[in-house]
């Protein structure tokens, strides 16, 4: 029956017409987990059991005003009291349960409003976005990595994980009341629920997995499928778990799971695993990721860590399953997160969930690192540090330390510049950078880079007493492992580039003699062996290498016995 209403088209509730196709819905098992109702329960609507709405009578209640609330007509309560056995319809004793057929509600057509998405989400072919309506029928499939977040017109939120299939089967609003009417199927994977947040009842929710589950004011809940077992875990308030193969519900408190089998047997209730305590961090993460740790709960297999964006943890940027008690929460956004830890058991029911808020900080940016370039060596005591400049900094921190997790004789430089020289002794070491605003606080360390410093190779000092040898002597360096004196290879050459090299020796000690060479100008560098390794290729071997000095070998006017000829003013030189 379809009837003209103020919002649009009515209709009055019925059994809903599955919008899945026949051979999903013949997988669905006849499973409902429905309202359980609680004497101190206020008076409120209360969701469904199985095709009646039911209402928890409050003080004045009357029959004539709950059928004019919620059905057609105010006429239509004498149908209210028969069905209910009423004695006396304008005086009914609080808390009394009426129970309204949902074929006379009327309802009207509504959507659920696409809140969140993370990852890759599709409906029906093309990609979900925030800011979508998706209607009766609707189909969401999300991939790995993937969530998505619906919300109703009464503010219940339903959160899709990764690696789920779901679709609304029915989106509708009880057409007086506007209480919701609506069922999705969860077909692979789970979701959560947070029904009614906002405190207003439903009128119907399930959530058919192939458990179908109706929830209550305040009512938060998971459904899950596999390996052809469905498990239902509340986390607050009641429900009540039907099967088509029993002959009356089980009521499921909060704190509790149950699953139910192929075959529709529904379990004994379990009861949920304790929430893990989650240790504090020390204050905001810093950087997009953080290790957290919690203590390990007893009877638990491994743990669900969700980090949500939102206080009620309904729009999940991220989701992972550990069976450790400690996790890495990577690619972290900036702003004021929520971390959510799950024990799971061995059966695969959920646990209560640990809680704790952090905060991410990510400015001012981590600067861009630039030199000493990653893996390199550097054959020198001092080395140049340079990064890129950021916007919003006002200075910047250099972290130096020998060790990759910077835990020990770390070396800290503040500067205003992009730019510090460091004196750096012989080893590997790491380095980082990091930006401080104007506020004195410090954003993200940036990614570490690491180099090798060398000892350089020495400053050669060239002796010439004018004979027929010539003279190169430096300081000595450290001796090596067994003690001995260092090795040195000593070039001599007429270009800067040492492309035309004259001498080319390899000694033990700091000094080498060579046989005079022709009078002109020389280039001359040392390179210290010892500094070297055998992975190292011809660019390192090139470094070792010390400044070229240039030098000039002076033709001296010489005696008969061809030494160079002494004057008051030094040795002669020929054209003097």
């Amino acid at each position: 029956m379809m009837i003209r209403g103020a919002f649009g088209l009515i209709e009055r509730a019925r059994a809903p017409s599955p919008t899945c196709s026949s051979a999903t819905t013949s997988r669905m098992l006849a499973v409902i987990v429905g309202i359980a109702v609680s004497g101190a329960a206020l008076a409120q609507p209360l969701g469904t059991q199985g095709q009646e709405f039911v209402y928890r009578v409050e003080s004045g209640d009357t029959l004539f005003g709950l059928a004019q609330r919620y059905m057609d007509s105010s006429d239509e309560w004498h149908v209210l009291q028969s069905q209910n056995h009423v004695a006396d319809p304008m005086h009914m004793p609080t808390g009394m349960v009426i129970r309204i057929p949902l074929r006379l509600i009327p309802v009207i057509a509504s959507a659920a409003h696409v809140v969140f998405v993370q990852g890759d989400v599709r409906s029906n072919g093309g990609p979900v976005t925030v800011g979508m309506w998706l209607h009766e029928g609707a189909r969401i499939e999300v991939a790995s990595r993937g969530t998505a977040t619906l919300e109703l017109s009464d503010g219940t939120r339903v959160t899709v994980p990764q690696n789920a299939v779901a679709e609304i089967q029915r989106a509708r609003v009880f057409a007086k009341s506007s209480l919701i009417d609506t069922i999705i199927n969860v077909l692979k994977g789970g979701a959560e629920s947070r029904v009614a947040p906002r405190g207003t009842g439903v009128g119907r929710f399930e959530m058919n997995t192939p458990t179908m589950v109706t929830g209550v004011r305040g009512t938060r809940f998971r459904v899950a499928i596999a390996h052809q077992i469905s498990r239902t875990t509340v986390l607050e308030g009641k429900v009540n778990v039907d099967s088509s193969r029993r002959s009356s519900p089980t009521v499921v408190v909060a704190g509790h799971g149950v699953a139910v089998s192929q075959a529709g047997t529904v379990s004994h209730q379990v009861p949920m695993l304790d929430a893990p305590t989650i240790e504090a961090l020390s204050g905001p993460v810093v950087g997009d990721n953080a290790s957290v740790r919690w203590t390990p709960v007893k009877g638990a297999v491994s743990y669900r860590v969700i980090v949500a964006r939102d206080e009620a943890h309904t729009e999940w940027l991220s989701s992972q399953r550990v069976e450790v008690p400690t996790a890495v929460l990577a690619h972290l956004p900036e702003g004021n997160l929520t971390l959510v830890v799950t024990a799971i058991d061995a059966s695969g029911f959920d646990g209560a969930d640990a809680v704790m808020p952090i905060s991410v900080r990510l400015h001012p940016a981590a600067p861009f690192a630039v030199a000493p370039v990653n893996g390199s060596k550097h054959f020198s005591d001092d080395v140049i540090f340079n990064w890129g400049a950021v916007g919003d900094a006002v200075q910047y921190e250099l972290a130096l330390s020998p060790d990759a997790t910077f835990s020990r004789d770390v070396q800290r430089v503040r500067t205003g510049e992009t730019s510090v020289g460091r004196r750096v002794a012989p080893g590997t070491w790491w380095w980082r950078v990091r930006s401080l605003a104007a506020d004195g606080t410090f954003g993200p360390w940036g990614t570490p880079g690491t180099f090798e410093s060398r000892r350089p190779g020495p400053t050669p000092l060239v002796s010439d007493d004018g004979g027929n040898t010539f003279h190169i002597r430096w300081n000595a360096g450290e001796a090596n492992q067994d003690g001995v004196a260092s090795n040195y290879r000593v070039q001599l050459a007429r270009d800067m580039a040492f492309k035309a090299i004259v001498v080319d020796t390899i000694t033990q000690g700091n000094d080498v003699r060579m046989a005079r060479p022709a009078p002109g100008g020389y280039f001359v560098r040392v390179a210290n062996l010892d500094a070297l390794k055998p992975t190292d290729n011809d660019a390192d071997r090139e470094a070792a290498f010390s400044q070229p000095q240039y030098i000039e070998v002076v033709d001296y006017v010489r005696n008969s016995q061809g030494n160079a000829i002494r004057t008051e003013n030094g040795l002669l030189r020929v054209g003097e």
